[in-house]
């Protein structure tokens, strides 16, 4: 019996500087933090995708039927920002000074997304996705639209993709964008800076851990500015001891430094099953990727 034909949105989330970090760095580590990030973004991706394949620096994910204009952007946003939270935990979390784990902040994801037919066919044991659409889907990774926003990550949706949402591009404030695919032609295409939507989100996002949320309060009196207090609590390495207080700092709190004005400050420390719940901002050593590195273990 022939593979019947089924309409489907496809999306590629693509790893952006893949390539030169790969050259540049250890190979078991980078592999190691290149699955944590790809794992996170799947993940932010389902539902409504459901993953195809991996394909070394990209993971091509579909979804059948109807989905709802606004479920699916906020679907490939959602996970950019997973990506981007999973970034910053990492990197609060580790000291760790490998090449790798030096070089992961120049790593970043684009996402093309098309709407169209496909049929599944077995190939070699495996089911594949099969069709013009998946080719094509495929080419448009190949693009210009890095000239358009500066290198920045972005979402490119195909006009199909957009009148299969149902969605007005430009009330959406999607950016008009134009590619000449070899074979298929001309392709009609719309941009959303993934930069810019992650620094808004960003602003917006704000995590209060209430008294009766934490689970132990501290509270003592420190003779030194907020920020510098804030800091050396939470980034691994300051007052080298990894946050832990030092002598030094042991002093600072009873107040025998006394030319820094007198602040209170209140840490709240949330067990890791809590802080899941309140959201992904939360820093814990358990965020640090699964590097392999000396300095790093046990921290994954």
């Amino acid at each position: 019996m022939l593979p019947k034909a089924e309409a489907a949105y496809f999306a590629i989330a693509d790893i952006s500087g893949y390539t030169n970090f790969l050259a540049a760095v250890e190979l078991d580590h980078a592999q190691d933090i290149i699955a944590d990030f790809m794992d996170a973004v799947v993940k932010g991706l389902r539902p409504p995708f459901r993953l195809a394949k991996f394909e070394g620096d990209a993971a091509f994910v579909y979804s059948t039927g109807t989905i709802d204009g606004s479920l699916l952007q906020d679907a490939i946003e959602g996970a950019y920002f997973k990506f981007r939270r999973r970034l910053r935990d990492v990197r609060q979390a580790s000291t760790c000074e490998c090449k790798a784990c030096v070089a992961m902040g120049d790593l970043d994801f684009k996402f093309v997304v098309h709407h169209g037919e496909m049929v599944k066919q077995k190939m070699g044991g495996r089911e594949e996705l099969a069709g013009r659409d998946v080719i094509l889907v495929h080419r448009l990774l190949k693009n210009t639209v890095s000239e358009k926003v500066g290198g920045h990550a972005y979402a490119l949706y195909s006009d199909a993709a957009i009148r299969a949402m149902g969605v007005d591009p430009v009330a959406q404030g999607l950016v008009p964008h134009q590619e000449t695919i070899d074979v298929i032609g001309d392709v009609t295409l719309w941009v959303r800076d993934l930069e810019a939507a992650w620094q808004h989100d960003d602003a917006q996002t704000r995590m209060e851990v209430t008294r009766e949320d934490a689970y132990a309060i501290l509270e003592f009196d420190i003779a030194a500015p907020r920020q510098t207090v804030w800091e050396f609590i939470t980034v691994p390495g300051n007052g080298g001891n990894g946050g832990t207080p030092t002598t030094s700092s042991r002093s600072q709190a009873r107040g025998d430094v006394v030319s820094a004005p007198k602040i209170i400050a209140r840490t709240a420390i949330i067990p890791t099953s809590r802080k899941r719940s309140i959201g992904d901002r939360s820093i814990t050593s358990r965020s640090a990727s699964r590097c392999r590195c000396p300095e790093r273990r046990g921290l994954s």
